[in-house]
């Protein structure tokens, strides 16, 4: 009927009327094996030893999870059945994935897991459940769970009543169970432990609703059980729950006879650090309800009161993690609230009811937060003396730090060393060297402002150094565009390379349009309608376009090049054998023979003609044409239809008259009279010889 007893692994923590000690040696987060010490009035160690009227026996015998070995991660992935009196002992992770259950079904069972590492995706459940992780419990979505499996219905130090022909008692714990409200009003059940004992009750279970005869007509609503967790750190997210309320009464609609509901458990919590993570979860401690809708028909039977949780970390407990111990719904009256206690660091919060949480320091600590030592010490349990802390410095008189709090700008344990951001000898402020750069500080720092990588001091690193861009000055410009262009750099610079008159190119490595030379020095300029521009390293110039020429004493390129003719000088000459081409831009583009050749090609010789010409030339006829007075093909012989003869063909006839006839010829002799008739002396033409005279 009594506590569960808390795991020996425990975080020693000051509550009142006990007090947990250990070594001092040990820090307070990891204190393990702890000696429990009664303090305070002989009347107040009653009142707290009443409170303690059963312990249950921890678990005695060593298992590993089914289906994993102590040594290996162990991933559990369907259902698992554990034994009652177990310590399930892992030195590496383990994990119960979402859809498996591991649960121990054999009433008021104890399950104790020792592990490194735990998380819970799916759902660990036990009367008792004690993890005992050196690393980490992360309840990811998971349920931690002991709801209902407390102390059994009518029983434990706070049970709720029945009597006959009435509704059930609801159980009591942290907050009372509330009497039934019908036939002989059965009380509800008493407040039991404090918030401050720090011991691990079972919530009572609520009282059974008898029949007129005194039948067992339902059975009450069982307690909460205990979920006790030690780690290291803590992390709940996605809803992730532990879960302690009482089990809700039994009832029917429209039937005032329904039995009480059981109170509340005990949650508690030791942890170094109680990580806060998106999602959070709930600690549910609530007490059961007498009707779950709250509907004022039907069941009169009373309420669970709320349970206790207890948390006790170095960290605050995380905004979005709900911790819920209120007392169950019913139509007689809600339930009795429950208390919460939480120990951050030296400062001890209790809420016995919806209020505000009061809140103490241990003693010898004080501050809004419990961190200040009273009196000359400091330390994590103010029991070392204050130490010296030179001429720049005093005793800190805190639970953190090294005992001494430095004056500004001085720092080390000692104070014998200058702060960041402070300088010199005598620990000078810095100046502020922006986001981009530190102080060069320290007792040997000039106070210089040292900036990062890309940045440089303009006055305070707000610049980049040359060569680098971008806002955060993390881009290096091209190094080529050093050779001949500037980089745009700066905090607003684009990196682009901004080339020399000459020179383009996304390095500024080649010549500009329009410019040539090893140096991209010269400028092409108007090179004129037939020609273009070879620029470029390696150009040379305006350079006439295919089949122009720039003729002798000439600028541009206006003429065709040998071979070429037309308006555009593309068309090709053919090839003369014996002649040229008329070429350039105004040419025919034909040949024109050298003299005494003729054809389209010229490639056909005239022949020798010996007293005349040949008709030589492209259009020539290739024959030869005879001077005055010569004839035959090659103007070898008198023309004799002209009359001429003679060795050189120089006479010719003339008209001979009537009676004469011409004797042409290179052996002719021309005009010759006929037969008796002669030309007379100083005559032209033949005249009659006399009668008897001839010659």
């Amino acid at each position: 009927a009594g506590p569960a007893r808390r795991p020996t692994r425990r975080l020693c923590a000051w509550i009142p009327f006990l007090r947990l000690s250990c070594p001092v040696q040990v820090p307070a987060q990891h204190r393990r094996g702890c000696t429990m010490a009664i303090r305070g009035s002989r009347s107040a160690v009653a009142a707290a030893a009443a409170t303690v009227l059963l312990l249950l026996v921890s678990p005695t015998l060593a298992a590993t999870l089914p289906g994993c070995t102590a040594d290996s991660a162990c991933v559990v992935s369907a259902d698992v059945t554990l034994a009652g009196g177990t310590t399930y002992t892992h030195t590496a992770p383990v994990t119960i994935t979402e859809g498996a259950t591991v649960a121990c079904t054999v009433a008021f069972c104890e399950v104790r897991l020792e592990v490194a590492d735990l998380t819970v995706q799916g759902t660990l459940r036990s009367a008792i459940v004690t993890v005992d992780a050196s690393g980490e419990v992360f309840v990811d979505g998971g349920l931690i769970s002991a709801r209902g499996l407390g102390r059994a219905a009518q029983t434990g130090p706070g049970k709720g009543f029945s009597a006959v022909n009435s509704p059930g008692g609801g159980g009591g714990f942290g907050g009372a169970g509330v009497d039934a409200c019908f036939g002989d009003n059965p009380g509800g059940g008493a407040v039991y432990g404090a918030a401050g004992t720090l011991e691990l009750f079972m919530g009572s279970g609520g009282g059974h609703a008898l029949s007129v005869s005194g039948q067992q007509l339902r059975t009450g609503g069982a307690g909460g059980g205990v979920i006790d967790v030690t780690a290291d750190k803590l992390r709940i997210t996605r809803g992730g729950t532990l879960d302690a309320r009482g089990a809700d009464g039994d009832s029917i609609q429209w039937d005032t006879l329904g039995s009480g509901a059981g109170s509340g458990g005990t949650i508690a919590v030791v942890a170094n650090t109680f990580k806060y993570e998106l999602g959070g979860g709930t600690l549910d401690a609530r007490g059961g309800h007498a009707t779950p809708d709250n509907s004022q028909e039907g069941s009169k039977a009373g309420s669970g009161g709320g349970g206790r949780i207890y948390v006790i970390a170095q960290t605050a407990v995380p905004a979005n993690v709900d911790m819920n111990v209120d007392g169950g719904f019913g139509a007689c009256a809600q339930g009795g609230h429950g208390s919460v206690l939480m120990q951050i660091g030296h400062k001890v919060c209790t809420r016995e009811t919806l209020g505000a949480f009061t809140c103490n320091c241990e003693p010898g600590f004080v501050g809004d937060d419990c961190d200040t030592c009273t009196g000359s010490v400091w330390g994590p349990d103010c029991t070392f003396a204050c130490p010296d802390c030179g001429a720049h410095g005093s005793c800190s008189q805190r639970t953190s730090g090294s005992g001494c709090t430095c004056d500004a700008g001085w720092a080390g344990d000692r104070c014998d060393t200058c702060a960041e951001g402070y300088y010199g000898a005598s620990c000078a402020r810095c100046v502020w060297c922006g986001e981009h750069g530190r102080c060069n500080s320290g007792i040997d720092g000039d106070g210089a402002c040292l900036c990062v990588d890309g940045w440089v001091t303009a006055p305070t690193c707000n610049a980049c150094a040359d060569g680098r861009y971008g806002a955060d000055c993390a881009d290096a410009c091209d190094a080529a565009c050093d050779a001949h262009g500037t980089c745009v750099d700066g905090v607003s610079g684009t990196g682009e390379c901004i080339c020399d008159e000459g020179w383009d190119g996304d390095d500024c490595t080649a010549c500009a349009a329009g410019y040539f030379d090893a140096a991209c020095s010269q400028s092409c300029g108007d090179c004129g309608p037939n020609a273009f521009c070879d620029d470029g390293l390696a150009g040379v110039g305006c350079t006439c376009s295919a089949g122009w020429v720039v003729p002798d004493g000439g600028s541009t390129c206006t003429e065709c090049e040998a071979g070429k003719w037309g308006g555009d000088c593309t068309q090709d000459c053919p090839a003369c054998v014996n002649g040229a081409c008329d070429g350039g831009v105004a040419g025919t583009g034909l040949c024109v023979c050298d003299a005494d050749f003729v054809g389209v090609l010229c490639d056909a010789a005239c022949p020798a003609c010996d007293h005349g010409s040949c008709d030589d030339g492209r259009d020539g006829s290739g024959l030869c044409e005879c001077d005055a007075g010569w004839d035959g093909a090659l103007c070898d012989a008198c023309d004799e239809d002209g009359g001429y003869y003679g060795p050189a063909c120089a006479d010719a006839c003339g008209d001979c008259g009537p009676h004469a006839v011409c004797e042409p010829g290179l052996a002719g002799a021309g005009c010759v009279c006929d037969e008796g008739w002669r030309v007379p002396a100083g005559g032209s033409t033949c005249v009659e010889c006399a009668a008897l005279r001839f010659g």
